[in-house]
C-alpha cells in the first residue's frame, strides 16, 4: 500500500511538471492570439469524394494556397513578438526551458512519424495500382497532386525541425515560440493535405479494383 501511494505521488508530480511545461509555451506566446491548432498536434479526419479529377483539382489548389500564405503568415507573426517578458515570465520561462524544448522536440518527432507513415502507405498504394494495372480517370492528375502535397509537407516539416530552441536568456524569447507555433501550424496544414490526397488515391484505387472485378 505504501509503495502504491508513493508511485501515485510520483505520477502526480510528473503530471504537474508536464502541465507547467505546457503552460510556459502558452504564457510567453499569449500575445499571438488563439490558434485553430491550439491544444492538439494531430490532423482532423477528412472525407474523400468519388470524382477523382474534381478532388485532384481541389487538393492542388489547396497546396498552392498554403504555399502562398506562408510568407504572409510569417511576416504577421514577426510583428507580434516585440514585447519583452516581464521578470516573472522570464523566471517561469527559465525554470521550464528544458522541459519546453523537450516538448517541442517530441512534436517534431510525431510529425516525422506521421509523414513517414503516410509516405509508406502512398508508395504501397502506387505499387498495388501498378501491379494490378488499375486505370481510372484522373489518376495521373491525382498522382501529380499528391507529389506536390508530399513535397509541401516535407518542406513544412523540415522548417518546423529547424526552428531554434527556446532560449529564455534572449531579450525577446517570444520570437522562438512564435516561430515554432507558426511552423507547427503550417506543418499540420500541409500534412493534413498530404494525408487527404493519399486517402483520395486509396478511395479511387479501391473503386477501380471493384469495378474491374465486377
Amino acid at each position: 500500500m505504501l509503495n502504491a501511494d508513493m508511485h501515485k505521488s510520483i505520477d502526480v508530480k510528473q503530471q504537474m511538471k508536464t502541465i507547467v511545461a505546457l503552460s510556459i509555451v502558452a504564457v510567453i506566446a499569449l500575445p499571438l492570439g488563439a490558434s485553430a491548432h491550439a491544444g492538439h498536434d494531430h490532423e482532423p479526419a477528412t472525407p474523400v469524394v468519388s470524382n477523382t479529377q474534381e478532388k485532384a483539382a481541389e487538393l492542388r489548389q489547396k497546396v498552392e494556397d498554403q504555399k502562398q500564405s506562408r510568407q504572409e503568415r510569417s511576416q504577421e507573426a514577426k510583428t507580434r513578438v516585440n514585447e519583452q517578458l516581464s521578470e516573472n515570465q522570464r523566471k517561469l520561462c527559465s525554470n521550464n526551458q528544458t522541459r519546453a524544448n523537450t516538448m517541442m522536440k517530441n512534436m517534431d518527432d510525431r510529425r516525422q512519424r506521421a509523414y513517414d507513415h503516410v509516405t509508406r502507405v502512398y508508395e504501397s498504394v502506387k505499387k498495388f495500382s501498378a501491379t494490378k494495372q488499375l486505370e481510372f480517370d484522373g489518376y495521373t492528375s491525382l498522382i501529380a497532386t499528391i507529389d506536390d502535397a508530399q513535397s509541401a509537407a516535407l518542406t513544412a516539416m523540415q522548417a518546423q525541425h529547424k526552428t531554434p530552441e527556446l532560449d529564455c536568456s534572449h531579450e525577446k524569447p517570444r520570437a522562438a515560440i512564435a516561430d515554432f507555433k507558426l511552423k507547427r501550424t503550417e506543418s499540420i496544414d500541409a500534412m493534413q493535405t498530404y494525408r487527404q490526397a493519399v486517402k483520395q488515391l486509396i478511395h479511387s484505387v479501391k473503386t477501380a479494383a471493384k469495378e474491374g472485378s465486377a
